[in-house]
């Protein structure tokens, strides 16, 4: 396949999508990156074409051609920008997210954080009302299944709080 003179100049939705593997990284930058190959001369031409537009780190100087990628971190937030990093930084860091899994999250909805806090409290809180009733006035059977209930709520509030979820902080 010949060379393409323009992919330096290819657009955010057309670059792949890479996620994160490195916890201080992905709390700096986000958890998912928009990325592609391209060597640091190539970000260079880039930088020169929309730096006057974008938020874009400038390049090294080097007076050799390095392989690498094209990063856009923070994405969809004021903060995002373009950066390039080196093949081996990049490797170590990210890792792409396969075409399937991002048809499933492109489907799934986005929750406020703030609001399922509330809403699994809550019922963790009513299950242990209802397991303190059971204890006296059901028996042993329903308190353990209604206590599985709620370690079963408590862990999806710990989910949700460590980043491993799709949720919105607002």
């Amino acid at each position: 396949m010949p060379y393409d003179f323009n992919r330096k100049f290819t657009e955010l939705h057309s670059m792949d999508l890479y996620s994160c593997t490195d916890n201080e990284q992905s709390k700096r930058y986000g958890l998912e990156v928009r990325a592609m190959e391209l060597s640091n001369r190539e970000y260079q031409h880039r930088f020169d074409k929309f730096n006057d537009s974008r938020t874009m780190k400038k390049p090294p100087s080097s007076g050799r051609i390095f392989s690498g990628y094209l990063v856009v971190r923070n994405l969809e937030k004021k903060s995002q920008y373009e950066t390039w990093i080196p093949v081996d930084g990049f490797e170590e860091s990210y890792q792409k997210i396969p075409d399937k899994v991002k048809r499933q999250n492109q489907n799934m909805t986005l929750i406020n954080l703030e609001l399922l806090n509330s809403l699994l409290s809550s019922e963790i809180t009513s299950k242990e009302d209802e397991i303190k009733h059971a204890v006296k006035n059901e028996g042993y059977d329903k308190a353990a299944k209604l206590g599985h209930i709620k370690e079963g709520l408590r862990k999806a509030k710990f989910l949700a709080n460590s980043g491993d979820c799709h949720v919105k902080n607002t």
